[in-house]
Parts: structure tokens; C-alpha cells; sequence
């Protein structure tokens, strides 16, 4: 019995210790090009530093005001958010990320940081994410954001029709990012100061109804998907997400694919941006297609005049797009 006790401990401890060692785990990040030499020596020691205090915080044996001095005001609010909402640390030791001038800027945009997520079940197989920071010319970190899948980032200036200001795309990729941030951050803030007050809003949810289907020797029973969509003002939508879909789970994964941009040929400052989400909460899931129209006539406070969900397509076999609107210049 004594042995059979020993034995236990030992298994405990080294299960123990080998989280222990994931959450002290040291990251180094290496830049491999772009910039100069001297700035991506910086970079790399700023971001390794970052992940590290990460790491500690999550092991309860620092802070994460301890990197306060590399970071804006708003950029360690953003860091701290998915540091204390989404649980975020580092198990990877050494980390080659992409780092880029932005368009006309000063700025430095690093990609490609990879995080695990504390804050989703434990059933969740996928609890890697991927970081994007904006760096400013001082090596201040200004903001920090879940990135798009590479894959679909590559890709996406490909689709649709191309807009012509590529400056344009880049904006929208970032809001794209910041978008899907904010839900996983419950930053109701920001999404209500995104929504026009106007704005078109369709919700959809899915419903698993239970149908039987009687035979002579069995009753069968198998679940089929109701969907249900309504029309929300932006007081409604605010108000569903604030007080039911953030408050009722303590964590949400959303993701987008498929993404396609429009620039409309007659109203220039306009983009439609279709793309399919994934939602998964801690007790609700669906998948459809999402639909929003853009006001990008500030390209730092762009605007949503419309945002539409769908799970089918019409009957014609489209989904709403941004011409299915009447639009006064």
C-alpha cells in the first residue's frame, strides 16, 4: 500500500512539473527578415520578453504590469485583456515570426506569434491561436490581436473584387482581426462603437429539435436543425450580447474563412466583406455565413452599416451580397 502511495505522488509530481515547466517555458522569438538588423534584434527581444512575463503571469509568479514601460496605454490594455480573459501562454521555445512595414507608417507589424488558450474547454482539441502585434517606431507595442488564420491572410486580396487602394485592404484585415478580438474579449465597447446606430442586424440561431418517426418495431429518434433569424436594432444586439452571450459563458472561439471583399464600383468608401464564421461558446455553438457592409470612409473608425447572418442560401442559390442593397451616394 505504502509503495502503490509512492507511486502515485511520483506520477503527480512529474504530471505537475511538466506544466509547471510549459507555463516557465522561455520563448525566444526569431525574425528571420524584413526590417533592418538592428530593428529586428529589437523586435525580437521586446516580444521574447513579452511571451516570458506571459508565461510567468500564468504560473502565478509575476505580473504582467511587469513589461508596462514596452507597451502604449491602449496596447497593454489589449495585451491584459487576453492575458487575464483568454488565459493566453506560450509552451513553444523558439517562435520565427513575419515582420513587415506597414503602408505608410512608421509602425511594424509582427505575425505569426503562436499562443495556447487557457480559457476554452478542455475537451477543445484546437487551443492554438496566432498573435499579431503593431509595434511603434520606438518599440512600443500598440496593439495585440488574435490574427486570421496565414492561409486565409494570403489569400485574401485575391478575392472578390480587388479594391483599389491595397492600403484599404490592410485596413480592413486588421479590423477583420480586431473584430474577431473584441468578441473573444467580450470588448462590448468596441462593437458598439462600430455599429452605426441604424445599422441592418439579421441574428441567426440554431435550434436541435427531437422528431420521432414511429415504426411498427422501434420508435427512432434523430435531431434536425430549426434556424431561426431575426431582425435586432443595435440596442437589442448590444444589449443580447452583453447581458446573455458574454455574461452566461466564460469563454468564446470564433473564427472566419472563406473571406471575400467587394469594393463598391459606385461608392468607393463601401466594401462588403462575406466571410463564414465559426462560433463556439461554452454552451452554444453554429456555423453560417456572415455578411457586413462597410463604411470605410475613415479607414481608422470604419463603420457597419450592416451585418447579416445566414445558415442557407436564398432559393436563386446566393447569399446576400453587396449589391442586394439600394445605396444613396
Amino acid at each position: 500500500m505504502k509503495r502503490y502511495f509512492f507511486v502515485l505522488i511520483c506520477i503527480f509530481l512529474i504530471c505537475n512539473s511538466t506544466i509547471i515547466f510549459c507555463q516557465y517555458a522561455i520563448p525566444e522569438v526569431i525574425i528571420d527578415e524584413g526590417g533592418t538588423p538592428d530593428e529586428r534584434q529589437k523586435i525580437e527581444f521586446l516580444l521574447s520578453t513579452v511571451l516570458t512575463t506571459i508565461n510567468q503571469e500564468a504560473a502565478g509568479v509575476a505580473s504582467i504590469y511587469k513589461i508596462r514601460e514596452y507597451f502604449t496605454e491602449y496596447g497593454f490594455t489589449s495585451i491584459k485583456k487576453l492575458v487575464r480573459n483568454e488565459k493566453i501562454y506560450s509552451t513553444f521555445g523558439y517562435q520565427r515570426a513575419s515582420l513587415a512595414k506597414l503602408r505608410n507608417s512608421d509602425q511594424f507589424e509582427v505575425r505569426g506569434i503562436r499562443v495556447n488558450v487557457g480559457a476554452y474547454s478542455r475537451d477543445d482539441k484546437k487551443t492554438i491561436e496566432y498573435l499579431v502585434f503593431i509595434i511603434s517606431s520606438d518599440f512600443l507595442v500598440m496593439d495585440v490581436n488574435y490574427s486570421l488564420e496565414n492561409h486565409q491572410y494570403r489569400k485574401l486580396i485575391d478575392f472578390g473584387e480587388k479594391p483599389s487602394n491595397d492600403q484599404t485592404i490592410d485596413k480592413i484585415v486588421k479590423f477583420l482581426e480586431k473584430y474577431k478580438t473584441a468578441y473573444k474579449n467580450k470588448d462590448i465597447l468596441f462593437l458598439e462603437k462600430v455599429l452605426s446606430d441604424n445599422a441592418l442586424i439579421i441574428v441567426g440561431f440554431v435550434e436541435m429539435q427531437i422528431v420521432e418517426e414511429k415504426q411498427i418495431s422501434e420508435n427512432k429518434k434523430y435531431s434536425i436543425e430549426k434556424i431561426n433569424r431575426y431582425r435586432r436594432s443595435k440596442k437589442e444586439f448590444i444589449n443580447n450580447l452583453k447581458n446573455k452571450v458574454f455574461s452566461r459563458n466564460t469563454w468564446i472561439k470564433i473564427d472566419f474563412s472563406d473571406i471575400q471583399i467587394t469594393q463598391h464600383r459606385t461608392i468607393p468608401d463601401l466594401y462588403g466583406v462575406k466571410l463564414f464564421q465559426n462560433f463556439k461558446s461554452q454552451y452554444y455553438s453554429d456555423s453560417g455565413n456572415l455578411f457586413l457592409l462597410f463604411d470605410f470612409k475613415n479607414p481608422d473608425s470604419p463603420i457597419i452599416y450592416v451585418r447579416v447572418w445566414q445558415k442557407n442560401k436564398y432559393p436563386d442559390g446566393n447569399f446576400i451580397s453587396l449589391y442586394d442593397f439600394i445605396i444613396e451616394s
